[in-house]
């Protein structure tokens, strides 16, 4: 499994629109993407300008087909246009930590 915390920082100009277009990237993503468990935006409780979707894949090979998808592909570029840095995009696996 492969989470991801993909964190945007939009201008304030465009929250509303950046909010628009990623509500239906992750429709699209949770209706057509074989192997996504968890495809969700949060709005930051103090800054509404930083906004992150937290993904939760089964297996790199499903990241990969979604990151290949027409939909990812068209939307992802046109989020990009929003944000006013570069994001911070983080992947994790999980761990048993010892008892």
């Amino acid at each position: 499994m492969i989470q991801i915390v993909a964190k945007h920082f939009v201008k304030p100009e465009h929250v509303e629109s950046y909010l628009k277009l990623a509500g239906k990237l992750v429709a699209k993503t949770r209706q057509l993407d074989a192997g996504c468990i968890q495809y969700a935006l949060f709005q930051d409780l103090k800054d509404s300008s930083i906004l992150t979707i937290i993904e939760q894949w089964e297996s790199q090979d499903a990241l990969d087909q979604h990151m290949a998808a027409a939909h990812f592909k068209e939307m992802v570029p046109k989020l990009g246009e929003f944000c006013e840095k570069p994001g911070e995009i983080n992947l994790y696996r999980p761990v048993e930590a010892e008892q």
